[in-house]
């Protein structure tokens, strides 16, 4: 399954529509920009149109806001077109806009089923109580994530998973590492359950201030509830360093 949608713009087998010269010119018309220190100097007042010479001085520069004032003072067809042959209208400006973005490329199709399906079976040993069949699939499925995804929430979930089975198994320092590691994945940092098990093994490791501050940001995210079905000391722990209402 393809997780479209998840990426905003990188929305899988999405592609960048360029958007007609006339729409856009219609966009920029009517704004109220004032350039101040430019040498056109467009405001409502004083309608000074631009020469062809300024207006390629400008479209060789890129995008800005002197830009955005000729359209306001409105652009004849033939700065249209100097413009656009300037490649201020063009797919690629969109796109570079698009990698800029901060976020990681969508998965391949293939690459994000097999990921699925190995934390599946992540998942379905963990509720039969197999813990080291459990911690061997996630790491299959953290292996299977490309470099650039290194850090998507699926690898949220599967640092989470092998801290989930060790904690199981009383590796708490070992669980604590892939908390850790979760932390730096999307979606880590304000998941009370990870702060959750991140607290719990700081207490059994006799980190107790750490073991305060990870189980109040559990507490913070989602409240006493988050504690049911946990070992009764855990709260206890936490109702000794915070006041709960």
């Amino acid at each position: 399954m393809c997780r479209a949608g998840h990426r905003g713009k990188h929305g899988c087998g999405s592609t960048a529509v360029k958007k007609p010269v006339g729409e856009v010119a219609r966009v920029r018309v009517g704004l109220s920009i004032e350039v101040r220190g430019s040498a056109l100097r467009l405001n409502r007042r004083n309608r000074k149109m631009a020469s062809d010479e300024e207006v390629r001085r400008l479209a060789a520069k890129g995008w800005s806001p002197e830009i955005d004032a000729l359209f306001e003072n409105g652009l004849p067809d033939a700065q249209m077109r100097i413009l656009e042959a300037a490649g201020l209208f063009d797919d690629d400006n969109e796109g570079a806009a698009d990698a800029d973005d901060g976020l990681p490329p969508p998965l391949e199709n293939e690459i994000d089923l097999a990921i699925q399906d190995t934390l599946g079976r992540a998942e379905q040993h963990m509720g039969a109580a197999q813990w080291d069949e459990a911690v061997a699939a996630f790491q299959s499925a953290l292996r299977l994530l490309p470099a650039a995804n290194a850090l998507d929430e699926y690898a949220t979930r599967g640092w989470t998973g092998i801290a989930d089975a060790l904690f199981f198994q009383q590796k708490y320092a070992d669980a604590r590492e892939a908390l850790e590691q979760a932390l730096k994945c999307d979606g880590g940092t304000g998941n009370a359950f990870v702060h959750l098990r991140l607290g719990q093994c700081c207490l059994n490791l006799q980190q107790t201030d750490a073991a305060a501050d990870q189980l109040t940001r559990a507490y913070m995210a989602a409240g006493p509830d988050i504690f049911q079905g946990e070992d009764e000391m855990y709260f206890a722990f936490l109702q000794t360093r915070i006041t709960i209402r």
